[in-house]
C-alpha cells in the first residue's frame, strides 16, 4: 500500500467513502456518479483539519498508481453545465484545496515530490448545441483553472462531462489496481 494511503487511511478512515457518496449532491438529493470505488472524501478531510472556518474543497481524493510513480486525483464534482459554473468560486475551491494538500502531506510528513497531482472537474453532460460551442475555437480547459495551479511541473487541471468520468473509472477499476483506502 502506498504510503500516503496507509497515513490517510490511518488518520482519516472515517473520511473513506465511494466514488458515488462523493459525488452526492446534497441540496438536490442525487449522486452524479454510480461508482463504486473506494476514495477518501476530500470534504470530509478538510472538516477534520479545519473544524473551525472551513475552507472550500474539492470533493473526492484518491491514489492512482502508474508505471513507477502515483498521481492524485482530486475530483471536484459540480450538478451543473459548464456554463452555469461560476469560474471565480471554482478557481478559489482550486487555491484552497491546494493549500490544505500541502497542510495535509506536512501534518503527515510526506514527500510531495513523489506524486503527480490531477485536479479534475466534471460537471453535467452538455446538450448538443452548448458541445458544438464550446469546441468552436476554445480550449478543453474550463474555469481558467490551469493558471491557478501552485506546482506547473507535478499538477495539472482536468474538466470534463460527468459521464466521461464515469466511464474512465470503470474502465479503471479493470485495468489497473487502483489503491483502495479499503
Amino acid at each position: 500500500m502506498d504510503k500516503l494511503c496507509f497515513e490517510l487511511k490511518k488518520q482519516y478512515n472515517s473520511c473513506i467513502k465511494t466514488l458515488k457518496e462523493t459525488s452526492r449532491d446534497t441540496e438536490n438529493e442525487e449522486y452524479l456518479c454510480d461508482s463504486r470505488v473506494n476514495v477518501f472524501d476530500f470534504d470530509c478531510i478538510t472538516k477534520i483539519m479545519y473544524p473551525i472556518d472551513t475552507p472550500k474543497s474539492f470533493d473526492a481524493l484518491m491514489v492512482v498508481p502508474h508505471e513507477n510513480k502515483y498521481f492524485l486525483l482530486i475530483i471536484e464534482f459540480k450538478n451543473q453545465r459548464a456554463s452555469q459554473i461560476n469560474n471565480k468560486d471554482m478557481q478559489d475551491k482550486l487555491l484552497k484545496s491546494q493549500k490544505t494538500l500541502g497542510k495535509m502531506f506536512e501534518m503527515l510528513s510526506i514527500a510531495r515530490d513523489e506524486y503527480h497531482f490531477i485536479f479534475c472537474v466534471v460537471y453535467l453532460n452538455s446538450n448538443h448545441y452548448e458541445k458544438f460551442k464550446s469546441h468552436l475555437g476554445k480550449t478543453l480547459h474550463k474555469f481558467d483553472l490551469e493558471n491557478f495551479i501552485e506546482d506547473k511541473k507535478r499538477s495539472e487541471v482536468i474538466t470534463h462531462e460527468i459521464d466521461v468520468l464515469c466511464k474512465e473509472f470503470l474502465k479503471l477499476q479493470s485495468n489497473i489496481q487502483i489503491i483502495s483506502p479499503k
